[in-house]
């Protein structure tokens, strides 16, 4: 008969270790104001009405927008919120107007909005406005600058 071999003993295990907690998340503080009254949403998830202050929220990069889809706004702004840090996000916008005879249709940055006469809600910028009217076989082109708070008229061909 063969000799028997000793049985290994058994490796101790290791005590059981709890993995330690993760450490609190520091919010970034936001807040942001609009010229018109909106909608904000914050990567896509519902805030409020502008404007909110000190709102704190998860750091990280992030996208605001601010809608109102009755005056057919909808701008976003892409910004990084820091952990503990205030982020400040200001929408402005300023009025169009349009009011020509004939009358024209009426295209904004390549979207159309509508049939003179016309008031129409933008972000402050400049604009490429196409102004179009086939019975007359009227056309032009031009850019527009809007400010904050201030309203623009175009009124003649």
């Amino acid at each position: 008969p063969s000799p028997k071999r000793p049985r290994p003993r058994p490796r101790p295990r290791p005590p059981h270790l709890t993995p330690p907690a993760p450490a609190p998340t520091i919010k970034a503080q936001l807040t942001v104001t609009s010229t018109h009254p909106c909608k904000l949403s914050l990567d896509g998830a519902p805030l409020g009405s502008a404007p909110i202050q000190a709102r704190p929220v998860p750091p990280g990069q992030v996208t605001v927008t601010c809608r109102d889809a009755a005056a057919g706004i909808r701008e976003q702004r892409r910004v990084t919120l820091r952990p503990g840090e205030p982020t400040r996000v200001a929408f402005r916008f300023g009025a169009l107007t349009v009011n020509l005879d004939p009358w024209a249709s009426v295209t904004v940055d390549g979207r159309p909005r509508g049939t003179t006469p016309l008031r129409l809600v933008l972000a402050q910028g400049e604009h490429r406005v196409v102004l179009r009217n086939p019975d007359r076989e009227l056309n032009r082109t031009l850019s527009v600058e809007v400010s904050a708070g201030q309203a623009t008229r175009i009124s003649s061909w």
